[in-house]
């Protein structure tokens, strides 16, 4: 079974596939539509611009329900259209007549096999929520991703979904969910990213948990998510049960325990608003409130530290007695490099950079942790 393919013995994933199917069946039609009508003239730019979101749609849901080649051609199209090159329309119309072929060969095939023969087009009536359930929203505009979450968390959540940022904002104030799976690429609103960047500073929205679920996978995309206080990022297509254990880890993650020993008032102030985001639980030490091996216990704890309050050599020669302690040290120059670069629990952060490069980093480093302790598990 590939990788991000949901169970074909699941029977609670059958319903969502058949309906995946016939969305992907009308998608396919829309195409051959599009080319026989459109492609005879000029490529106008609310056309491409259609064509690239259609292709993004279908390069993060493909994979999810078992289609990996679905998903990388419809990214090169989406990538083919989204270029500053001029775009030859004979050309485009042979590579969506190829694409369609292989939409219509998925679905022929499918529809065959026999797992699917005693799935019918009604639903069994859902079970009456409980409200000791955590809620969920989910912000998509893709129907095919919307129903793979409800599929795969409807009987651990209460699920709630908008289609764009200003339902999200909406929701969020008025439902006050536990989590938020948010899409970065959206029509009807600004993205994803930029609302994450645009709630940060708002005392109750920040408050709420939000996972990117996108298929924006750049680097620079994840960085900025992470900067902005996303407590993860996962990219289209996604692993179903790797969602699906990412949201229990939320929904049940004690506070991630940091500790800042920085004379910067400001700083101290700004971060500790900023990680409170993350589900931080923010100690400050202060000249006076002793070493910083004292608060350290067998917990995984961030150490935010500077040249003018922490020794970094007094810690490297403590930090094999607490391996699951990891520094993020702010310098000033580079005089400590070549000693802190060959330690894997210390980071190294300029000085002079911004406090959303010092969350970004923070927020990398508690990814990296829980996936560390994914592989480790048994």
């Amino acid at each position: 079974m590939p990788p991000h393919e949901f169970s074909p013995t699941d029977e609670k994933f059958g319903l969502a596939l058949t309906r995946y199917l016939v969305q992907l069946s009308e998608r396919i039609k829309e195409l051959e539509i599009f080319s026989q009508s459109k492609l005879n003239g000029i490529l106008l730019d609310q056309d491409r611009a259609m064509l690239i979101a259609l292709f993004h749609r279908l390069a993060g849901s493909g994979g999810i329900y078992g289609f990996p080649s679905l998903s990388e051609n419809a990214r090169t199209l989406e990538g083919f259209l989204d270029s500053s090159q001029p775009v030859e329309n004979s050309l485009l119309s042979e590579k969506i007549a190829q694409f369609c072929l292989e939409c219509k060969k998925v679905v022929g095939k499918r529809q065959e096999d026999s797992f699917l023969s005693h799935f019918v087009d009604q639903s069994a009536p859902p079970l009456t929520p409980l409200q000791s359930l955590p809620l969920i929203l989910t912000i998509d505009d893709d129907p095919m991703i919307r129903q793979a979450i409800r599929a795969l968390l409807g009987k651990e959540a209460r699920l709630i979904q908008g289609e764009n940022t200003v339902d999200a904002e909406q929701l969020m104030r008025e439902h006050s969910p536990s989590l938020v799976l948010l899409d970065d690429i959206m029509p009807g609103g600004i993205t994803g990213l930029k609302f994450l960047e645009t709630i940060k500073n708002d005392p109750i929205l920040s408050k709420i948990p939000v996972i990117m679920l996108t298929a924006s996978d750049k680097n620079a995309d994840v960085l900025r998510g992470l900067a902005a206080g996303a407590c993860d990022y996962i990219t289209k297509p996604f692993n179903p049960e790797k969602l699906r254990q990412t949201v229990r880890d939320v929904l049940s993650r004690k506070p991630h325990r940091v500790i800042l020993k920085l004379n910067d008032s400001r700083l101290i102030q700004n971060l500790s608003d900023r990680l409170s985001q993350l589900n931080c639980l923010v100690h400050t030490l202060k000249n006076g409130d002793g070493d910083i091996w004292d608060h350290i216990g067998s917990e995984f704890t961030i150490v935010i530290g500077d040249q003018d309050s922490l020794a970094i050599d007094d810690f490297l020669l403590r930090s094999t007695e607490f391996p699951n302690c990891r520094l993020l040290y702010l310098v000033n120059g580079d005089e400590v490099i070549s000693l802190a670069a060959q330690a894997a629990t210390v980071t190294l952060l300029a000085r002079t950079d911004k406090e959303d490069d010092i969350v970004r980093r923070i927020g990398q480093i508690l990814v990296s942790q829980r996936t560390n302790r994914t592989k480790d598990a048994p």
